[in-house]
């Protein structure tokens, strides 16, 4: 099997809101601003696949591929938090 890893350039606008959530968890994790933004990208992605799979959208194997994750670790009640545990 090989790896092919895609890397994307892309500019955005972020809302100062946005901007204040990120640099404070910067600052409560002692991460740089890049890091941040992939792990909020990363748990928006999750989460919004755990919705998606919730409203019958997506199967429970499909669900389990993109977390990456064995398909028993997907209970039939889906919450978020239980995938980041």
């Amino acid at each position: 099997m090989v790896a092919i890893r895609f890397m994307v350039d892309l500019a955005i606008d972020i809302p100062k809101k946005i901007e204040t959530i990120l640099n404070q968890r910067m600052k409560d994790e002692h991460i740089d601003k890049v890091s941040v933004l992939k792990q909020m990208v990363r748990e928006g992605a999750g989460s919004y696949l755990v919705d998606q799979y919730s409203n019958c959208r997506i199967s429970k194997e499909r669900l389990a591929e993109m977390l990456e994750l064995e398909k028993y670790h997907v209970r039939s009640s889906s919450s978020y938090e239980r995938f980041n545990r």
